[in-house]
């Protein structure tokens, strides 16, 4: 049986070895952080053993938590809660910050009006996991992930019928039909890369574009998880010129040879693609341990 604690990491859905699932790895890692114990409805305790702890929730698929009761009776009593956020897209279920006594939200997004009290934490950095660097086999610009509405533009520009050079797509067999509304004929596709970094590694120049933030729930977050991805596979990045946002917020030092408005300036990256990867070595840094500060100011602010 769990005793009282001082921190609880709490995670809708069983945190496996060697998850894939980005809301499961933060909930791992600030475990460990923290050396505090992880539920994830694998091992659930008496809920007032866990009173007056503070506990951290990690937004992840909440539809498929099987503990949604034993979970609110926790927010209840416990001391304060705080929500973990990396997706803006998952919302808060109204009856946490309901009934807690105090509700705070350490998010990876910059809100211009927050309804509750915010700290900025870069949970994204966790997927920075850099690969010893190899040579391309497959010419040509990578993207990988779902359609969205607010990239369409992006897509169109980079990926779409004019783009004059080979363009290889990973996403689901639903979502392919979307790309392939806005691609050309000639776009290679496949399924989604089991793993990324190594996929990354295998192509000559990767796109990093982003949501327009005209049409997003945030004016802005943190770098996306497909920046620290495509740094950690050292694959040559060209840079919408849209993405530099989000890119500052963090002082990423993206040289503006590297930002590119057309898929014109795209080709030209290409052609000396080599010596891009080589210079945007400087964007490998420790990530790793500029999370684990973070994290740890914002323990100290808690008081």
């Amino acid at each position: 049986m769990l005793s009282k604690f001082k921190y609880i990491v709490l995670h809708p859905t069983p945190c496996t070895d060697g998850t894939t699932l980005a809301s499961a790895r933060i909930a791992r890692f600030l475990s460990s952080l923290l050396h505090c114990s992880l539920v994830d409805g694998r091992r659930l305790a008496p809920v007032p053993a866990l009173r007056d702890a503070t506990l951290f929730i990690v937004n992840g698929p909440f539809a498929f938590c099987t503990f949604r009761d034993w979970l609110l009776d926790l927010v209840k009593i416990a001391a304060r809660v705080i929500w973990v956020q990396n997706d803006y897209n998952i919302d808060i279920p109204t009856a946490v910050p309901n009934n807690a006594r105090d509700f705070r939200l350490w998010t990876t997004c910059i809100f211009a009006k927050p309804k509750f009290a915010c700290q900025y934490v870069p949970w994204n950095r966790l997927t920075y996991k850099p690969q010893p660097t190899k040579q391309w086999r497959i010419p040509g610009v990578v993207y990988y992930g779902a359609y969205r509405e607010t990239r369409a533009r992006a897509f169109i520009k980079y990926l779409g019928k004019e783009a004059p050079y080979p363009v290889h797509l990973s996403t689901t067999t639903r979502g392919r039909p979307a790309f392939q509304h806005v691609c050309s004929n000639a776009t290679t596709f496949y399924q989604p890369f089991s793993n990324v970094i190594a996929a990354l590694q295998e192509f000559q120049m990767s796109l990093y574009i982003e949501s327009d933030t005209s049409k997003n729930k945030v004016p802005c977050e943190s770098p996306a998880n497909r920046f620290y991805e495509a740094v950690s596979a050292g694959v040559a990045i060209a840079f919408d010129v849209d993405s530099l946002g989000n890119l500052q917020i963090d002082k990423v030092p993206v040289d503006d040879r590297w930002v590119v408005t057309s898929s014109r300036d795209v080709s030209v990256l290409l052609s000396h693609s080599a010596e891009l990867a080589t210079a945007q070595s400087i964007l490998r840094a420790d990530y790793y341990s500029d999370l684990v500060r973070a994290v740890h100011a914002a323990i100290a602010g808690l008081g």
